[in-house]
């Protein structure tokens, strides 16, 4: 981790998170897929900073199989240090984990999804969608609770914020893969992540467009608003415009899809084709790994009211980030 108190101007030395054990002697793997949040919302806990990753972990010194389990690290010092992780598993699922939010109370929260079985790498046949939450500050996660089964879907993207004048309404989307389904739907939830709202679709349109998951926010006015890469524009379905959507009922329907670019960007070109090598992915392509331009995107709520997208694609030939600010009018 960075920090930086120049506005960016330039940046600490990195502070590394500690990896921890699985069992005592035993240490724990490599992260992936960072997620950080900062306590801005509550009084008990506030300035606190948390990453959520998933981690390769060892059962135990016998079983020399790895799974994949979930974690949250948190520093109390503005990110001068971090703890070792909070760490849950069930069983040997290899889970992955999405996007903390902090409630007013300082209540952490967030998705976690299944998607195989580790030791075997075999995907699962009905993988399952659970949230946890952290109620003491990132020191332990709750059991976690199963909010959807057969989740053939992306992990959520989560937002947090204050919805027909009712505070810490949670609202998670996602792009669900089962067959003949290729759409986004949104769930919310009004306590907290005990209960969720059945799914609603997004996307409109065609049915069954793929699509890259989507990203969420909510502004200051409870606008709730969701971007993702969408293939419609595309006959051959492999290249991809940016859409946005966005909803003033608290998420029971949402206005017409909005198009960021003004044409499908294919990102098959020849610079993406070249070939790389890594110890993990030996003489493979950029397109082969990344066809839809990596896995980090954000949708973030300006304090103005409107909201501002970030991706990357390759209308030039090759992966550059592109931005966009999106001005909802009210009236």
């Amino acid at each position: 981790v960075y920090k930086s108190e120049a506005g960016g101007l330039n940046w600490s030395e990195p502070v590394i998170i500690p990896r921890g054990e699985t069992q005592p002697g035993l240490p724990a793997g490599s992260f992936d897929y960072p997620k950080m949040i900062v306590d801005q919302a509550s009084n008990r806990y506030k300035g606190r900073i948390y990453i959520t990753n998933r981690q390769n972990a060892r059962i135990s010194d016998e079983d020399m199989h790895s799974t994949v389990g979930v974690t949250l690290s948190r520093s109390i010092n503005q990110g001068a240090s971090f703890s070792n992780p909070t760490r849950l598993m069930i069983g040997d699922i290899a889970l992955q984990t999405g996007n903390p939010v902090v409630t007013t109370e300082g209540i952490v929260i967030f998705p976690i999804s299944e998607i195989s079985k580790f030791g075997a790498r075999q995907i699962l046949d009905y993988p399952r969608l659970w949230f946890t939450r952290s109620l003491n500050g990132g020191h332990d996660l709750e059991t976690p609770r199963l909010v959807r089964e057969y989740h053939w879907a992306s992990i959520p993207s989560l937002a947090i914020g204050t919805v027909n004048d009712k505070p810490d309404v949670l609202v998670a989307a996602f792009a669900n893969f089962e067959q003949k389904d290729y759409n986004l739907y949104s769930i919310y939830s009004e306590n907290k992540a005990i209960s969720w709202s059945d799914p609603v679709r997004i996307n409109s349109g065609p049915a069954y467009t793929h699509t890259k998951r989507a990203e969420t926010a909510i502004s200051n006015e409870g606008v709730i608003a969701h971007f993702w890469m969408d293939t419609r524009d595309d006959p051959n379905g492999k290249c991809f415009t940016p859409y946005f959507a966005y909803s003033r009922d608290g998420g029971t329907a949402y206005e017409a899809n909005i198009p960021l670019f003004h044409k499908a960007v294919c990102n098959d070109t020849k610079a993406n084709n070249e070939t790389y090598a890594s110890e993990s992915h030996p003489g493979i392509a950029l397109y082969d790994r990344w066809k839809k331009g990596g896995d980090y995107y954000a949708l973030r709520a300006l304090p103005n009211g409107n909201f501002i997208a970030i991706w990357s694609d390759s209308r030039d030939g090759v992966y550059q980030i592109y931005s966009r600010v999106i001005k909802i009018d009210l009236d």
